[in-house]
Parts: structure tokens; sequence; C-alpha cells
């Protein structure tokens, strides 16, 4: 009686012959599958992101001159910032002047729409340590599927941050001018105020963030293939013939031999539509390819 291992091998090797036997079926219907998968993953819409970094220059008037208000902590003044910015009069602002996101307005209400706009808005903040931490920097990035827009974008939040800690800051300064020295006129009091300036301006983005295509073609190649391989299995599996010395045995009462095997018998026919079959499987598979290397060619640029 054959050991454990040793089934496992035959039934290994029986496995393999079936799929030498099917080579053409499992390649040409996995080429199909990949074509298939790759036409559909070109087709997803891109996602650009487009950042742009604020540097914040700290403020030069004398703490016991400034009021609390002007001195409030620089992560919850950001975060009021943002409320300010990300509110929806403005953004409905910057909706229309760069006219965002077309496809949806007349399908979705306007609330939604801003809601939509603040999903794809991201800011992150850097606080420098110290005694009292303080915000250095943070980037405000806007993602959408056009790169030039989405940079206008992107510059356009950026500009909207600078602007209300102006207006803020003014109203803050203006509150101390009676503590300050006669000398300290109204100008420098303004350049001395906490001020944000753009350190990097947001660039058109080259190429997407989402989807990775390239890491999606793989996946779907390799699901392909197993797709394939699986159908050849499940077909043998369902086939009732009898196709090995093993499943023979295994129909037999105990003790029966088995005295012989009549291998298989071919004939010039049967040779002829093997190399007719191989041909054109060739023919198929090069076709195949041909196009996939074309569709993925097309979208290179994007991958």
């Amino acid at each position: 009686m054959a050991t454990p291992l040793e089934q496992w091998i035959t039934q290994a090797q029986a496995y393999w012959r079936l799929v030498v036997k099917y080579k053409w079926y499992i390649l040409v219907s996995s080429l199909a599958l990949a074509l298939v998968f790759t036409v559909i993953i070109a087709r997803f819409p891109p996602v650009y992101e487009a950042t742009t970094t604020i540097l914040v220059e700290p403020q030069q008037i004398p703490e016991k001159y400034v009021s609390p208000a002007a001195n409030s902590d620089p992560s919850s003044r950001l975060n009021t910032l943002t409320q300010q910015v990300l509110n929806r009069t403005r953004l409905q602002q910057i909706m229309d002047k760069l006219n965002l996101y077309p496809e949806h307005r007349r399908s979705i209400s306007p609330e939604e729409l801003i809601e939509e706009m603040r999903h794809d808005i991201t800011i992150q903040v850097k606080v420098k340590q110290g005694s009292v931490p303080e915000l250095s920097t943070f980037t405000v990035t806007y993602q959408g599927k056009k790169p030039v827009l989405t940079a206008e974008v992107a510059n356009e939040l950026a500009n909207s941050f600078i602007q209300w800690n102006i207006n803020g800051r003014e109203k803050q300064v203006a509150g101390t001018k009676d503590l300050l020295s006669s000398k300290l006129d109204a100008a420098k009091q303004k350049q001395q105020a906490e001020r944000f300036t753009v350190l990097d301006v947001a660039e058109v983005p080259e190429n997407p963030t989402r989807p990775r295509r390239k890491l999606l073609i793989l996946l779907s190649s390799s699901v392909a293939f197993g797709i394939s391989i699986f159908s050849v299995l499940a077909k043998d599996r369902l086939n009732p013939a009898v196709k090995t010395e093993m499943e023979l045995k295994a129909l037999l009462p105990k003790g029966a031999r088995i005295m012989g095997l009549i291998p298989r018998i071919e004939i010039a026919s049967d040779a002829r539509r093997d190399r007719r079959l191989t041909i054109s499987a060739c023919i198929v598979c090069v076709v195949l390819c041909l196009a996939l290397i074309g569709v993925v060619w097309k979208i290179h640029l994007v991958l």
C-alpha cells in the first residue's frame, strides 16, 4: 500500500501532466483574462495629488506686550483657521471659481459637493518641539482627477490660509497696539506678528497616486493564471472517466490486481489535429500578447 507521501507525489504528477496536456488552453485563457483585466484597470480614473507647504514664522513681539489671544496655541489656531477656510462659503467660492466637480453638480446637492471637496483635502501639521511647542510648517494637499486643476486648487487653498491668517493676526495685534511703545508703528507691528508664508508652491503632478495600476495589473495577471489552472483542474475533477492507475485501483475490489495498462494509441489524424491546434494557439497567443502590450503602452504614462 502506498504511503501518504507517495500518494501525494503521484497526485502532484497527475496534476502536472494535466497542466502540460492543457498548456495551450491555460496560456490562451490566461492572456485573454489578463487582457480583459488590464483594459478594465486602464479605464479607472486617475487621482492626482498636489501639495503646498506653508512656513509659520513665529511672532517677534515681546510676550509681555502681547495678549493671550495673540499667543494662542498654534495647533488650536490652525484648527480654527482650518474650519474657517474649509467652511461652506469659502469652498463654494473656490468651487465656482475653478469650476470643480462639473459632472456631479446636477446629480448631488451643494452640501454633498462641499463634503466631497472636504474629503479631497488633507492638512498635516509639523510642530517644532521646545519648551513651548510651536507650529513650524503645515501642508495642504488636494486630490483630483486633473493634474493642472489639482495644483490650482491646492494653491488656492494655501492662499486662503494665508489670507485668513493676515485678517486674524491684524485683529489680534490691534488689541495690543496701546500696550506697545509709541516708537513701534502699525507697519512694524504687522511685520512682527506671526505670519504664514508659502514655502513650497504646489506643482502640477506628473503621475497619479491612485490607482496603483502596475500592482493591479500584476495581481490581475496572477489571478488570470490561477483561474485558468483552476478551471482545468475543476474540469478534470468533474470528468467521471478513470484517468490514472490510482483511480482504477480505488474502483477495483480489494485484492484485485491490474494485469496491464493499454497506452494511448495516436493515429495520423490525431497528430494533424494536434499540430493545427498548436499553430492556432500560437497565433492567438501572439495576437493577445500584442494587444496586451498595446494597452499597457497606451497607459504607461500614468502607471
